[in-house]
């Protein structure tokens, strides 16, 4: 994960016209705002699928945004992941189990400016 990690940053660094190892230097492994996250979301059959808890709290993964530097997301064959595009509309991501999405977080963003 640290080398994946490491590797994608880089790449990040350089596509923004930073130097090599910019990015780099804010992540760090025991920080948990800093580090990379690995998930897997389970598959749900009957997507959306939002669980009401019998207090009444909404259970699943609704719209949200994540706070990490970067989060790999392994992927299913089961649509159950959707995108907020740019022009505000959610979108379907393709169902693929040989994919991983990278997302960049809200930290990221702090740290390029957006």
């Amino acid at each position: 994960m640290v080398k994946v990690t490491t590797a994608l940053l880089k790449g990040f660094s350089l596509a923004l016209g930073l130097e090599e190892e910019a990015l780099g230097e804010y992540f760090k492994q025991a920080d948990t705002l800093s580090s990379a996250v690995f998930i897997r979301y389970p598959e749900m059959e009957d997507y959306p699928n939002i669980i009401i808890a019998e207090d009444g709290t909404e259970l699943g993964y609704g719209a949200h945004q994540d706070v990490d530097l970067l989060v790999l997301l392994a992927q299913s064959n089961v649509q159950n992941l959707q995108a907020l595009t740019g022009d505000g509309t959610y979108r379907d991501v393709p169902p693929n189990d040989t994919c991983f999405l990278v997302n960049a977080g809200t930290y990221m963003d702090y740290l390029t400016h957006g």
